[in-house]
């Protein structure tokens, strides 16, 4: 979130669920910046188009800013280079990397995305699971 041209510099107070920022990913897929109940959390969302335009679907996560910060700048570079080694068939291109909470991030073969989702442990297993909260 480098870039601030989408973004807005409020005039007054904040209210529940105004929008401070709104990037495009592609693909009908945002990054958006604002407040629930009082938190700031940054989105990375699937949206929809409707008759109103686009509106967020609930294909996606909320990140708080702690997840936020720790992804973009303790592991941007390794996601990156993640990415860019699946062009070069290198067999190592797999990643994944635990923001807290039990999200994570992976990078994986055979579809260069990148992935960040909730993940838990079943009651009957010793190994975490992704769950459906998320966004390729």
């Amino acid at each position: 979130m480098r870039s601030n041209r989408n973004c807005l510099n409020p005039v007054g107070p904040l209210r529940e669920g105004d929008e401070l920022c709104r990037l495009h990913l592609g693909d009908e897929r945002y990054v958006v910046l604002k407040s629930f109940k009082g938190v700031m959390q940054v989105h990375i969302r699937q949206f929809e188009i409707g008759a109103k335009g686009p509106f967020p679907t609930s294909k996606g996560v909320a990140l708080n800013l702690e997840k936020w910060k720790k992804l973009e700048e303790m592991h941007a570079d390794d996601i990156d280079l993640s990415v860019n080694n699946f062009d070069k068939n290198d067999e190592n291109v797999a990643c994944k990397i635990h923001l807290g909470s039990n999200y994570y991030v992976s990078v994986k073969k055979p579809i260069a995305r990148v992935d960040i989702r909730r993940w838990f442990l079943p009651l009957d297993s010793d190994v975490i699971v992704p769950t459906k909260k998320g966004i390729p």
